[in-house]
């Protein structure tokens, strides 16, 4: 089905395709909002026991707390699997994302009419052959075969608006969606009017999207639009054959959608974010397997060789220089503490 590539008025400004690309997200939200029980924390929560985990390195000590088995905690194979999905799956979004951000125009197959259709019912084209030369440049460009009609401001009074006209002209005068029909209302009097009110709209097929996107489509309307309010009375036709020569120098170029762009740079930030806790909730898991459960009454003692702290009941070796620890009897640890 054709659409508006654009239009305006001489008085009204332009309005842009009513066929717009855009992003849309599918699927509901994340339910990762809180973790399941059992996990593991750093900080208290009910029901959760109380671990001490020593860095191997450097011997510092840190405190966890888990509800459940240490040993059922999972697998460090487990996390990077999902590290890996993650990964394939971001990937995977982002190149969507800026494939769809790129558009490289590409000429289409002509229609089997190429006639370039040129109608003025109001005598407002002067040189025919330069506006038709212009329309064949681009038609040769991009394989979409234009057409222009110059039409009475009271042939389409019966209709709801130019748009809708115009939408009636391409279906009677195509039978393709390879067309791009151009339809300038212009007022029959114009020469003895000081300000002449004149209309215009784009009706586009929709397979002409491979030359032309609706970015594209949106440059060429603000284009016309702007060789339109320089037509002096009656040159309608210079300034159209102007606008396609204008048009057919950039109707090539490669476009990039800046919100595309944007759109991976925040793809990126989350997944860098869900990787991380990822990797450090493998960390952690790792850890627990390896910590000690302690009282939440333990109390750290200090090396008497390195002064580095350790948990009582935890340890035969100091984590941080790797000396004995005393044995000592808990009636000399009460007298101690006294």
């Amino acid at each position: 089905m054709p659409h508006s590539s654009g239009g305006g008025s001489h008085g009204g400004g332009y309005h842009s395709s009513s066929s717009s690309s855009s992003y849309h997200s599918s699927g509901g939200g994340s339910h990762g909002g809180g973790y399941t029980s059992p996990y593991v924390s750093k900080t208290p929560y009910s029901g959760a026991k109380k671990y001490v985990y020593y860095n191997r390195i450097n011997g510092h000590r840190s405190y966890y707390y888990y509800k459940g088995d240490p040993q059922k905690n999972g697998s460090l194979s487990s996390a990077i699997l999902g590290g890996l999905v993650l990964s394939l799956l971001a990937g995977f979004i982002i190149y969507i994302i800026l494939f769809a951000s790129i558009f490289i125009p590409q000429k289409i197959t002509p229609a089997k009419d190429t006639e370039i259709y040129i109608e003025d019912q109001v005598g407002v084209i002067s040189d025919k052959d330069r506006l038709y030369n212009s329309m064949k440049a681009f038609q040769d460009k991009t394989g979409i075969t234009p057409g222009i009609q110059i039409v009475d401001e009271e042939k389409w009074e019966n209709y709801a608006d130019l748009e809708t006209y115009a939408l009636s002209e391409y279906m009677r005068l195509f039978d393709d969606e390879k067309h791009w029909l151009f339809v300038i209302s212009y007022p029959r009097d114009y020469a003895n009017s000081e300000f002449v009110n004149w209309e215009w709209e784009g009706m586009a097929g929709d397979y002409i999207g491979p030359a032309v996107n609706s970015d594209s489509e949106s440059k060429f309307t603000k284009i016309i639009h702007k060789h339109l309010l320089r037509t002096e009375p009656g040159e309608v036709g210079k300034e159209m054959a102007a606008a396609f020569d204008e048009y057919t120098g950039v109707v090539f170029e490669k476009q990039i959608s800046f919100g595309g762009i944007v759109f991976s740079i925040i793809v990126v930030v989350i997944y860098l974010a869900m990787l991380y806790k990822l990797i450090e909730d493998a960390v952690i898991g790792q850890r627990i397997k390896s910590a000690v459960m302690i009282s939440n009454k333990a109390r750290e003692l200090a090396c008497e060789y390195c002064g580095g702290i350790y948990v009582e009941g935890t340890v035969t070796k100091c984590p941080n220089c790797g000396a004995l620890i005393p044995y000592k009897k808990k009636e000399d640890d009460k007298k101690a503490s006294k």
